[in-house]
């Protein structure tokens, strides 16, 4: 397939593009995804519990999640990943999304210095514990978002700006991260730890071709599989075995 441009980045606390989400949503999972019908359903997380006021998510783990270095997601990774996307160093434009969080607001502002008291904690392994300012029956469609996905804290404090590169990066998705030539190629390969189970593609490679007329020119050539046609292009295409048509 070809992407449009260079991924700006692979830390999914800082992406906003639909680049470099276009390729962290096959490198990666969060607590819950969308089912057919856009309703948040489990997907890191076997269930969650809402307490009677609205005001406290427990989100309980699946046991047989592992990172690609065999290591198992625990809630302590959602818990870092959340506090590093509000913490204003990390400086990340979706900090916002969880501002429905206790004390988001004022430790993403900088107001509040002490992490301990924004409102998301590990209880155990197995258990996230979120508190809200006030009820958000939408909370569980937050999770499903990319900069909610959980992190490797030892594995960015020991790479620092580096730990996206391919020889570095651990992720827990249904691929994993192969190949990353800059300004030229991905290379996504299946990730046989997945818990949903082996992908049945071995591997997924991405061009960066930033014309849309060009990419429809390698798809006619056979070097690409799968390309979205540029507008131009769809009357000619329209009655071809190949043309898909779907919402977006």
């Amino acid at each position: 397939m070809n992407i449009a441009s260079e991924p700006p980045t692979l830390d999914w606390s800082l992406a906003t593009d639909n680049v470099s989400i276009r390729v962290l949503e096959n490198l990666m999972e969060g607590l819950a995804e969308y089912d057919e019908a856009l309703r948040p359903q489990p997907a890191i997380a076997k269930g969650w519990a809402v307490s009677p006021d609205g005001l406290r998510y427990v989100f309980i783990l699946r046991d047989d999640v592992f990172w690609t270095d065999g290591k198992r997601v625990t809630a302590h990774d959602f818990e870092y990943s959340w506090k590093r996307l509000l913490d204003p160093k990390t400086a990340s434009e979706y900090a916002y999304f969880l501002y429905d969080i206790r004390n988001a607001v004022e430790y993403n502002s900088g107001e509040l210095k002490d992490p301990d008291q924004v409102g998301v904690k590990a209880i155990d392994e197995k258990t996230l514990q979120v508190d809200l300012e006030k009820p958000a029956v939408y909370f569980p469609s937050i999770t499903t978002f990319t900069a909610t996905f959980p992190l490797r804290r030892d594995v960015i404090e020991r790479y620092g700006d580096r730990w996206t590169e391919p020889e570095n990066i651990i992720t827990c998705g249904p691929f994993r991260l192969k190949e990353w030539r800059h300004e030229y190629r991905l290379i996504l390969e299946a990730n046989d730890r997945y818990h949903g189970g082996r992908p049945s593609l071995d591997r997924v490679m991405f061009y960066v071709v930033e014309e849309d007329t060009t990419a429809l020119t390698l798809y006619e050539t056979d070097h690409l599989d799968r390309v979205s046609l540029p507008p131009v292009a769809i009357p000619r295409y329209k009655d071809h075995p190949d043309y898909l048509r779907a919402p977006f």
